[in-house]
């Protein structure tokens, strides 16, 4: 029987990398052009646009006048595109995007024709363990991936095999999901520049063969004709006739990876099944690529504040807080689609020249401003809709399924005037006014202690729907305060005449604590926490640690000499005693090398592997000022942690200890949709001397008694267990170069320059017995603030929303939103191994929001699973 080989005529478009953006975006102008040539010759039967739509848009952008001929194209099955909108990275984006991205894509392709329906991951620096379950509630039934199998080195190189033995395998989810997965086995340039020549033709085709008969398990063989920014083979279609005129037992074909899917479904069988997450865990370590998740912090930090503003505040607050026909779907769109074009693996993994970071930096200022144009809105149609017959007020909303206890800070305009050309006397008016001492009380005129500050007095304007702009000057107030909410709870408060009972004052104390814990401050700006429910001590959490860095944006490389500081030395600290809650602020002295000698900018530019440089430190120390805050509540709640500092030093990494004594092999760390149990020390196979892994919101290390401790973050992405110290969370990484397969230099990755240099790390800690789930529950619900926003004085309005009454149980919240019909959904998951009660009254759809798949009600979710059921809102 004949084998077929199928030749698919792709490139892999990275949209932005090496180059800046730019540059590769008028490369793709010259692609696409020469696709439309090629596809003149009726022997050019397709073309794969590597997986995702935005290509098209950016093509279009440039050259609209060929917008006929595209979607001519498009709509034949010519050009094959989909079903992202961008190819992302997985790990560093959050499962919200991850379904954002498909959704946007499939709806984008559907415009023009059918969307190929193929989980498309060529170059993702591993895989995600639940991506077969999202495929599959997409109705997605194969994944092409390149990554996570083998090792795959730079420059595209296949260094070695460890794991897999054919290059189809079944791919299986947690939650038993599985799709039919094709490896890139000998990568997804393994067709490039075929020669027309007969000998060259020949000797080519050869190689290959053997090549891809070494994995393949059926008679299907698939050679991709293109890489990275490839230009298209115009004269395939008379390749394959001379190969089909070379080889008997062969059968060339001009192909697409729909009809190699299909080809090789139709043989398949007894293959392996490779379980969850695929992150190269067998390899040497080398290529894994893990230390993107540390490169440029800012991006990471921007990212997932942004994600967290549009999942868990934007979408929920106008699902349930505004009405039905205010949902702005189109904005939230818009705003999403910017995000997601920083998501590609070269984006957010900061893997690309700083001209490219500009541009994803200005991208992210850009939605997050959109953002805050989206927290306004909301602000205006809660306000007109809320019902509040007292002057100076104020709403507060928790946007999560979970009781919550937050410090709340707002400021309050309590005299306020419209100014024309009179802006002068209307500002003397104000600012010479006696301001009247106040407090903070509730509905039911109890007061809630705050702190209440005045600002002076402030410019602001109005922005009527029906009328010109309206400036103001206003007296401003800012008010402090901490307050607990139900889920999904609004609750209003007002300023009144009277003395707050708010108390804040300094003591001196080196111990602090409350029922849960006992916190003592050490020399290093350091802290011993005793957990008084486990009875354990926490040792030398907050510690700093310092070592050269000598790689690039890619991988970590510890200088030659090894040298490694563990902490600075305590120079300043205050001790704060407010009502409810004790903050500490330490301030910390670091010393540590100025960057590399210069050893390593030769190795650089000699290209010199990166397992082979020898560069030092230098021996010249700067010092370094770390700031730290810890606030320690009354009731039970995770110790929120913040880290200020300004980087001054070249080539080094930074990270935070989290010191502990228990007895474990295991780390529970969260990716997309669940917590994976990973091995918490390297395999026998490993070389490289870090096993640093990357992690999306938190981590937890738990002991055989199911004692532990939880970890959140809001940026950081990056951990690692070291033996009798503790875990350790990577602050930032500050390095010279891209790396890859050429010199590129990227000082700004430095993060010593303007704005990059000044960085904020937000982290949230607290410990647990037994109860792992709820431990999750209480570090992730502490990284989000409420909503709030002042009220309309004698407002008589009050419209009445239907909150859903939701009980969770153990399960986590991803988001609320409504789909672009307007149904209300809630997506929710169990990151579980077994299942997990749940109270709803709700029909399960797909992923997508789009087909319903069962009715409701559901009184538990099995392990594993994502859900998305559909709210009567």
């Amino acid at each position: 029987m004949k084998k077929t080989i199928h030749i698919v005529s792709h490139t892999h478009w990275d949209r932005e990398w090496y180059m800046p953006y730019e540059k590769h975006h008028m490369r793709l102008i010259d692609l696409m052009d020469g696709v439309i040539e090629a596809f003149k010759d009726p022997d050019f039967k397709y073309y794969w646009l590597d997986g995702h739509y935005l290509p098209i848009e950016d093509y279009l952008e440039v050259k609209p006048e060929n917008r006929k001929i595209i979607e001519e194209l498009i709509e034949a099955g010519k050009l094959k595109l989909g079903p992202w909108y961008i190819l992302q990275d997985a790990f560093l984006t959050s499962g919200e995007s991850n379904i954002k991205n498909l959704s946007l894509g499939i709806k984008s392709i559907e415009k023009w024709g059918k969307p190929s329906m193929i989980g498309y991951f060529p170059d993702t620096f591993g895989n995600i363990g639940q991506a077969s379950q999202i495929l599959q509630k997409a109705g997605i039934k194969v994944a092409y991936f390149g990554r996570g199998v083998k090792a795959t080195g730079f420059d595209n190189v296949v260094i070695d095999d460890f794991t897999s033995k054919n290059s189809e395998i079944y791919w299986r989810s947690p939650n038993g999901d599985e799709v039919l997965g094709i490896l890139f086995a000998n990568w997804y340039s393994n067709g490039l520049d075929i020669p027309e020549n007969e000998l060259e033709l020949k000797a080519y085709m050869d190689q290959k063969i053997l090549d891809m008969e070494k994995y393949a398990s059926t008679n299907q063989l698939l050679l991709m004709n293109g890489c990275d920014h490839s230009p298209v083979q115009k004269n395939i279609g008379q390749i394959i006739k001379k190969a089909n005129e070379l080889y008997e037992d062969y059968e060339f074909v001009h192909s697409n990876l729909d009809l190699y899917f299909e080809s090789v479904r139709k043989e398949v069988k007894d293959i392996d099944t490779i379980k969850g997450e695929l992150r190269s865990q067998t390899t040497d370590g080398w290529w894994t690529l893990n230390s993107t998740s540390s490169s440029r912090y800012y991006l990471k930090k921007f990212n997932k504040t942004l994600e967290m503003r549009l999942e868990e505040i934007i979408q929920p607050l106008f699902t349930l807080f505004v009405k039905k026909e205010d949902y702005p779907s189109e904005k939230i769109d818009y705003f999403y689609k910017n995000l997601i074009k920083n998501h590609p693996h070269d984006s957010i993994c900061a893997c690309s020249v700083d001209s490219v970071h500009d541009g994803n930096l200005r991208r992210f200022k850009d939605v997050s401003e959109g953002l805050d144009y989206l927290y306004d809105l909301a602000r205006e149609k809660i306000r007109e809709n809320t019902q509040n017959t007292k002057k100076n007020s104020i709403c507060v909303i928790n946007t999560l399924p979970y009781r919550r206890l937050k410090e709340v800070e707002r400021e309050i305009e309590v005299d306020k005037k419209f100014f024309g050309i009179d802006f002068p006397e209307v500002y003397d008016s104000l600012s010479g006014k006696e301001i009247k001492s106040y407090k903070l009380v509730d509905e039911k005129g109890e007061e809630i202690p705050a702190e209440i500050r005045y600002l002076g007095t402030g410019f602001s304007y109005e922005l009527p729907n029906d009328k010109f702009r309206k400036p103001y000057f206003a007296n401003k107030i800012k008010i402090r305060f901490s307050l607990e909410l139900d889920p999904f709870e609004k609750k209003i408060l007002s300023l009144v005449e009277g003395r707050s009972s708010f108390e804040s004052k300094e003591i001196e104390k080196n111990i602090v604590e409350n029922a849960y814990y006992r916190i003592e401050i050490k020399e290093k700006a350091n802290l011993d926490i005793y957990d008084k429910i486990n009875q354990i001590t926490y040792k030398d959490v907050l510690t700093i640690e310092d070592t050269g860095d000598i790689g690039n944006e890619y991988i970590y490389r510890q200088s030659s000499d090894n040298l490694r500081i563990l902490g600075g030395k305590l120079i300043d600290k205050k001790i704060i005693r407010e009502n409810d809650k004790t903050i500490i602020r330490l301030r910390e002295k670091f010393s540590l090398p100025e960057g590399a000698e210069d050893r390593l900018k030769d190795e650089q530019i000699r290209l010199n592997d990166i397992t082979r440089r020898r560069a030092n430190r230098k021996k010249t120390y700067v010092d370094m000022i770390i700031e730290k805050e810890i606030k320690v509540f009354d009731k039970k709640a995770p110790l929120e942690i913040k880290i200020r500092l300004k980087n001054i030093s070249k080539n080094h990494r930074m990270r935070v200890l989290f010191g502990h004594d228990l007895k474990t092999d295991k780390v529970f760390a969260e990716s997309i949709f669940e917590c994976v149990k990973r091995d918490a020390y390297p395999p026998d196979t490993w070389k490289n001397p870090d096993y640093s892994q990357n992690f999306n919101r938190y981590v937890q290390v738990v002991d055989d008694d199911k004692r532990g401790f939880g970890v959140s973050a809001i940026g950081p992405a990056e951990y690692e267990m070291l033996e009798d110290e503790g875990l350790f969370i990577t602050l930032f990484r500050s390095v010279g170069e891209l790396g890859d397969w050429g010199y590129f230099p990227t000082p700004d990755a430095q993060l010593i320059k303007d704005e990059l240099k000044d960085m904020e790390f937000d982290f949230y800690f607290d410990s647990f017995k037994e109860d792992l789930d709820r431990n999750r529950i209480d570090i992730l619900k502490a990284r989000l603030d409420f909503f709030n926003l002042d009220l309309l004085d004698n407002n008589d309005k009050d419209i009445s929303l239907n909150i859903p009454n939701i009980d969770l149980g153990a399960n986590l919240f991803s988001t609320i939103f409504r789909n672009e019909k307007g149904q209300a959904f809630l997506r929710i998951y169990n990151p579980s191994p077994s299942p997990k009660a749940i109270g709803i009254k709700a029909d399960e759809y797909d992923i997508l929001a789009r087909k319903k798949i069962k009715d409701g009600p559901f009184g538990e979710i099995p392990p594993y699973e994502i859900k998305t059921y559909r709210l009567e809102l």
